[in-house]
């Protein structure tokens, strides 16, 4: 492919899209993401320092926004013809569900027995 037509076929992917919005986009929930891992993080030592116990409800909402973030992550890989890595990305994307669904059963329990 020559300069010209690779030009065309960016202009052509990118119609209509403001890119300025999207690295915004992307930049917050990057950003979003680490102040919720943060915050689950503090919240569980806290648990565990005064119940001597972790709070599976917290890590289930992180491992989910983790596990959306990969599959979604690699969606759009695949859109640029990019598998390689995005193989990889949908791997991580349905463990970190699997995780989720484990705090979930966990969460559950705990709720059940009235801890």
């Amino acid at each position: 492919m020559n300069k010209e037509k690779i030009l065309t076929k960016s202009r052509e992917e990118n119609k209509g899209a403001d890119l300025v919005a999207f690295q915004d986009n992307s930049i917050s929930s990057g950003i979003a993401g680490s102040t919720a891992l943060m915050l689950s993080l503090i919240l569980n030592g806290i648990s565990i320092f005064q119940y001597h116990r972790a709070l599976p409800e917290l890590w289930a909402v992180f491992f989910c926004y983790q596990g959306t973030q990969g599959i979604a992550h690699s969606f759009l890989l695949r859109k640029h013809d990019r598998k390689s890595p995005a193989l990889g990305w949908l791997v991580y994307g349905f463990v970190m569900l699997a995780a989720t669904a484990f705090a979930v059963y966990r969460a559950l329990r705990l709720w059940k027995a009235g801890v």
